[in-house]
């Protein structure tokens, strides 16, 4: 069955108008596989029936050792739903969107479990009314073909305060908070704290071997090329057995050192709560962050080790305050390079 679309005609020229809404919406979710991700894993599955679009986990994009718990899974998913939501703004559409759609109400913990094994949808979004996309709005559509992740050193350039603030604003417009370190101790302090953290992991075997499957092997639709951590070809060939090692890893990993040490700006994500709708809206907020970022002419990567490592986010946690749960550390400036795209893979539609 087919459905009509509400939108009226929209600015994006090669936006379907006269199609069905499944196809409509098959469109804009060519942009929401455009959003940031784990490792580049990508680990979003959806489905398009009944004029809406709903997004689940995909349990195959797993990384056990670097992410158990699947924290960082759902948080790539919400990337993933932000990016559809501003590619629908910017059509002329406004996005209706409720979560965990199809949850149990008197069992929300089995709820939980079931979305991160992919049982359970995060969100369903509709084509809600026809609407006039804002600048903010095409503004943030843009820069979702040129956002990338900026692994390399930044300029030595302060970034000026109200892009701070307005990125801050981007945050909490999602239902999280981004804590911006300017006290140098504080700065300090993490800094060792994301060092201590990629020791630790890297003296796993379990995280070297999956460190190397999602970069010296990644594909060209999924992972992260050597190219984009700005290590030589001879470097990314050998990174696979160099890491498989216990106390050895390629010479990247000492660069990659000096380049947190080095950065503008050092910021944490938090939310209040710490589970999967917490992760969800952070994920939107990092996302709505880094688009905002890009806009600015910022890049951003993300020190996601001192939040992995459970005893050290404690830490971490007490930077932020008590009642604020780390999701993710950034560090953010001005990019020197403009570094390759990462690969996708095609949109990921499930089979009910």
């Amino acid at each position: 069955m087919t459905h009509r679309s509400p939108t009226p005609s929209p600015p994006h020229p090669s936006f379907p108008r006269q199609a069905a809404v499944e196809e409509q919406l098959m469109f804009l979710l060519g942009y929401a596989v455009m959003a940031p991700s784990g490792h580049n894993t990508q680990p979003w599955q959806f489905s398009v029936h009944d004029a809406s679009v709903w997004l689940y986990v995909d349990p195959a994009r797993t990384l056990p050792a670097l992410d158990p718990g699947g924290r960082e899974r759902i948080m790539s998913c919400g990337a993933a739903l932000f990016h559809f939501r501003i590619a629908m703004r910017h059509v002329g559409i406004t996005p209706e969107v409720e979560w965990f759609p199809d949850r149990d109400e008197e069992d929300a913990a089995v709820h939980m479990q079931d979305v991160e094994k992919g049982r359970k949808a995060l969100a369903r979004i509709s084509m809600g009314s026809p609407m006039e996309p804002t600048l903010a709005d095409e503004t943030l559509f843009s820069a979702i073909q040129r956002r990338r992740t900026h692994r390399e050193a930044f300029e030595d350039a302060t970034v000026p305060t109200s892009d701070l603030n307005q990125l801050e604003d981007a945050a909490a417009s999602e239902g999280a908070n981004l804590e911006v370190l300017s006290d140098a101790d504080q700065r300090s302090r993490l800094l060792d704290l994301a060092i201590r953290a990629n020791e630790d992991m890297l003296a796993d075997a379990d995280v070297r071997r999956e460190l190397a499957e999602w970069t010296a092997s990644a594909s060209d639709d999924a992972g992260v090329p050597g190219s984009t951590r700005g290590w030589s070809r001879w470097q990314t060939l050998s990174a696979g057995w160099l890491q498989a090692l216990p106390g050895l890893g390629p010479d990247p990993w000492h660069r990659e050192t000096a380049t947190i040490r080095n950065a503008p700006v050092l910021a944490v994500l938090t939310t209040t709560d710490d589970n999967v709708a917490a992760w969800l809206r952070a994920g939107q907020a990092l996302d709505h962050v880094l688009l905002r970022a890009t806009s600015y002419g910022l890049g951003a990567s993300f020190l996601n080790q001192p939040v992995k490592v459970s005893r050290l986010r404690q830490d971490v946690r007490s930077l932020c305050g008590d009642d604020a749960w780390p999701q993710i550390v950034l560090r953010m400036g001005v990019a020197t390079t403009q570094a390759p795209r990462s690969g996708r893979r095609p949109i990921p539609i499930r089979k009910d």
